[in-house]
């Protein structure tokens, strides 16, 4: 390090964006998990896809939720992320 000269360990990344994800694709999740009951597996699957997608939700929210955080109200799904 040279005298009053920090040297930087912060490297340079590229940001690119995905395309957005249809909304068919999450109709499709859904429709599986619906022709499908008995795979709880594929139906929760479904169903956190669908929360995420729509409930602009990371990964991390989505795995933090709780059912008293899901309120029903007038035909909306309300979530409420602490």
């Amino acid at each position: 390090m040279q005298e009053g000269r920090a040297i930087s360990s912060l490297r340079k990344y590229t940001v690119s964006h995905h395309a957005n994800v249809p909304r068919s694709y999450m109709d499709s999740f859904v429709l599986f998990a619906i022709s499908c009951p008995i795979d709880v597996a594929g139906t929760r699957t479904a169903l956190g896809a669908s929360l995420s997608f729509f409930a602009l939700l990371r990964v991390s929210e989505l795995i933090a939720l709780k059912w008293d955080v899901l309120i029903w109200s007038n035909g909306l799904l309300r979530v409420s992320v602490p």
